[in-house]
């Protein structure tokens, strides 16, 4: 996408994901761009912020794929003033 290949790029020092799985978000991202010819696909682009704002993050998903530090206290305490 834009020109630039993952194969060429380096992983963040935070990141687990060996280089395939890196190439597959890769294909992915490449995909929705070329289907829509915009990235993010069906989201307004100047609307994502608060898109970005509302999610969460899915934190079994960081510790299994990512190091220590890939999130900060704050996500990790998150769920348990809010939803408990």
């Amino acid at each position: 996408m834009y020109g630039v290949s993952a194969e060429s790029m380096p992983i963040h020092p935070l990141c687990c994901l060996a280089r395939h799985n890196i190439l597959r978000l890769e294909a992915g991202g490449s995909y929705i761009y070329d289907m829509f010819g915009k990235f993010p696909g069906t989201v307004d682009t100047m609307r994502l912020m608060w898109f970005m704002h509302v999610h969460h993050l899915d934190l079994d998903v960081y510790d299994r794929f990512f190091k220590i530090g890939a999130y900060g206290n704050t996500h990790a305490a998150h769920m348990a003033p809010w939803h408990s």
